[in-house]
């Protein structure tokens, strides 16, 4: 995993210079957008190594279940589960 910490700390630095946040209009990216950037990039990897998980776990199910004869069965519990918990 990359380490964004010194963009974060330039951009905090900049911010911290620049109080009046129009001093920074005429630049391409503010350092508030490159903080926000770090952060989605952050937020999407962790989503990306959940997703990962989850696919983990349905291929580990497929080997155990000798092709997941028992998979709709899974995949409508978890839906039934889903839908309770949203109402």
């Amino acid at each position: 995993m990359a380490d964004y910490s010194e963009i974060k700390s330039l951009a905090m630095e900049v911010n911290a210079a620049f109080p009046d946040k129009e001093d920074l209009w005429n630049m391409v990216c503010t350092p508030s957008v490159a903080l926000h950037l770090v952060a989605d990039i952050e937020r999407l990897k962790a989503e990306n190594e959940a997703l990962r998980k989850a696919l983990g776990d349905i291929l580990e199910l497929y080997d155990t279940d000798e092709g997941c004869k028992n998979l709709p069965q899974y995949i409508a519990g978890c839906n039934a589960m889903g839908k309770g918990e949203q109402s």
